[in-house]
């Protein structure tokens, strides 16, 4: 800490232009955290003085004449009384003895910061000193503009650098941030909700990825658009107001960066009935199996499984059993389409897969016989898919079984 040099004085040898101004800040208020109470709360007993006192010594003059008397009879200095109102903070009594000091940063921000392209960075900087210290930022060689204060958000890759100074010199405090490539995660999936006739559901899911996103919620294969009784269909929330049945089935989420996009898990929207796990509801109209089985690949290892579950499921009475086998991803598309038209309400349903699978984020792919080596979610089908379409035709009871390697 610096300080005008008017030497090692005697607190009473203060001169009469410097008192008048430090008298006049402390007698303006009387509450504990301002004026001359603060003062003494700062000497933390060091002088042996409370407030009680100065009032008593003052009942001639002012409080903060009162206090000057008292300490400078105790021999406190000038330079004394200017490091207690340094410790204070008190910025008025630091300006009229011209304290300086010298800036420092006391929270540095991470030298090196790796985020999304295209995400959210928030940098921020904590610097000390007297008088307060002055911030700007810039990148690549320029002040990046309205950027003066000691918090700063980023959307786009740059270099940055902080620069500070404390009137006489400049400090560089210098960033890296680098943006990393990330595709589209969802942390959390929208949920089966129970609903009843006129009234309202919320559904929502919670997205993680760059910052240009698009959203797109379907019921089954039906691209929703907003409406009086349906909201937030481009958002990562959707609401459905005064509910009636042609608004239940299973819905998704669609999100999309550039190319790419994912599609959340499907929530079912039913009466709150339907969705309760009674023996009362389990009276089915009918069962209906869809069995699919890839054995023969292209581009991957044969499999006997698939022929030994054809087998075996045909033999189960009581089922009506779809059975195929060795589909490209069109074909499996266009059967469970197909298979579709079987189900409906009171209609237990099956589909059962065997075959080559893999999982990417959270998502189950399953792969036909003319995926390619090396095969990626783009030549397979997701499952998500497959049971978005089914349960969108509302079966009293739907079962998916996936007998895949999760590579």
């Amino acid at each position: 800490m610096e300080v005008v040099d008017i030497g090692n004085k005697n607190l009473l040898d203060l001169d009469s232009t410097r008192f008048l101004k430090v008298r006049d800040h402390l007698n303006i208020s009387h509450t504990p955290d301002h004026g001359w109470r603060a003062f003494v709360a700062c000497l933390d007993g060091d002088y042996q003085l409370t407030n009680v006192e100065v009032l008593r010594i003052g009942n001639a003059c002012s409080p903060t004449e009162a206090l000057f008397k008292k300490l400078g009879s105790l021999g406190m200095t000038i330079d004394e009384f200017i490091s207690y109102a340094t410790r204070a903070a008190d910025a008025v009594l630091m300006n009229i003895f011209n304290v300086h000091i010298e800036a420092e940063i006391v929270d540095h921000p991470m030298s090196e910061v790796v985020c999304v392209e295209g995400g959210l960075l928030t940098l921020s900087v904590e610097v000390t000193g007297f008088p307060a210290p002055h911030c700007r930022w810039c990148k690549d060689g320029s002040w990046i503009p309205g950027a003066s204060h000691r918090r700063l958000e980023l959307y786009d890759l740059q270099l940055i650098k902080c620069i500070y100074n404390d009137q006489t010199k400049k400090r560089l405090l210098i960033i890296f941030v680098y943006f990393s490539k990330a595709d589209v995660e969802i942390k959390q999936q929208p949920t089966n909700t129970p609903v009843t006739i006129g009234g309202n559901a919320l559904l929502s899911c919670e997205v993680w990825g760059p910052r240009h996103m698009e959203f797109q919620w379907f019921r089954g294969e039906v691209q929703l658009v907003d409406s009086s009784r349906i909201r937030g269909c481009n958002t990562p929330e959707l609401s459905l107001f005064n509910i009636d049945e042609s608004m239940l089935g299973c819905y998704y989420c669609r999100i999309t960066s550039g190319s790419k996009y994912v599609e959340t898990k499907g929530a079912a929207v039913q009466i709150s009935e339907l969705l309760l796990y009674s023996p009362r509801n389990y009276k089915a109209t009918d069962k209906v199996v869809l069995l699919i089985g890839c054995a023969d690949y292209r581009g991957d290892s044969m499999l006997k499984a698939p022929n030994n579950d054809h087998n075996y499921i045909f033999s189960i009475p009581a089922l009506q059993v779809v059975s195929l086998l060795d589909l490209t991803r069109k074909e499996i598309l266009a059967a469970v389409h197909e298979f579709s038209k079987l189900v409906g309400r009171g209609v237990y349903c099956v589909f059962y897969f065997c075959g080559h699978g893999f999982e990417v984020s959270g998502q189950l792919y399953l792969v036909p016989c003319d995926a390619p080596q090396g095969y990626t979610n783009v030549h397979s089908v997701s499952s998500d898919k497959i049971k978005n379409i089914l349960l969108a035709k509302e079966p009293q009871l739907f079962c998916m079984i996936l007998d895949v390697c999760r590579k």
